[in-house]
């Protein structure tokens, strides 16, 4: 019995030991809302256009050159916690199995299918948010 025990921890921290460690990325912690309002481009698509978001000041969102799964509908950041969180419509399994890969890959700080709410990781250096497979950068 201790040997099967022994065993079994040996091979949980081994496995734990090797998994890849997720990067560090720089934190950006904008001071209120105004500094994330406005339009935000992402990576080339796959028409060749870049998606775009615009966080309008009434807290919702407009979308250009994208939608795709889990599209956004409104915005929230709280300056004390420096969280950015979409709520998303349009969530089917597909769009639900991408968004758990991202929150398990570090791209998404959290990911609530049942709230259909991400919250997203806000970096610096520049000033970006991942979403929907793509980096928006202020355009």
């Amino acid at each position: 019995m201790t040997r099967t025990l022994a065993a079994l921890l040996m091979t949980y921290f081994l496995v734990t030991a090797c998994r890849p460690a997720r990067p560090s990325v720089a934190k950006w912690c904008p001071p209120s809302n105004d500094s994330l309002a406005g339009w935000w481009t992402g990576n080339a698509g796959e028409y060749g256009s870049p998606p775009g978001i615009q966080l309008r000041r009434d807290s919702t969102i407009v979308i250009a050159h994208g939608g795709g799964r889990g599209g956004p509908s409104r915005w929230i950041y709280s300056p004390t916690t420096c969280e950015l969180a979409f709520t998303l419509v349009r969530l089917d399994s597909v769009s639900v199995t991408a968004f758990r890969y991202e929150e398990a890959s570090g791209q998404v700080a959290r990911f609530d299918s049942a709230g259909e709410r991400v919250v997203l990781i806000l970096s610096r250096d520049p000033p970006r948010f991942f979403f929907n497979g793509s980096y928006f950068q202020r355009r």
